[in-house]
């Protein structure tokens, strides 16, 4: 018997600095936490800096900070067709 798996579907770190929609709404993810601009490399450099609020938001707008996607075990919500 073979055992079907399935990937989540999250958006990649990326997706910080972009316009995403989620529940119909649309938000800049770091703009709503920061309300400035912060840059990828400054957070992806700095993982602590994340409160544990922010980090249960962005689980709650399927971003990857596990880096899962580049590991094949999750799929670009962005791949996917529309």
């Amino acid at each position: 018997k073979q055992i079907k798996t399935r990937k989540p579907n999250l958006r990649p770190v990326s997706d910080l600095t972009k316009e995403i929609e989620h529940n119909v709404e649309k938000i800049v993810t770091l703009e709503w936490i920061y309300g400035e601009d912060w840059t990828e490399t400054y957070i992806q450099s700095n993982p602590l800096f994340w409160q544990y609020g922010n980090t249960i938001k962005l689980f709650e707008w399927h971003f990857d900070l596990f880096g899962l996607i580049d590991k094949g075990l999750a799929i670009d919500i962005n791949t996917l067709n529309k």
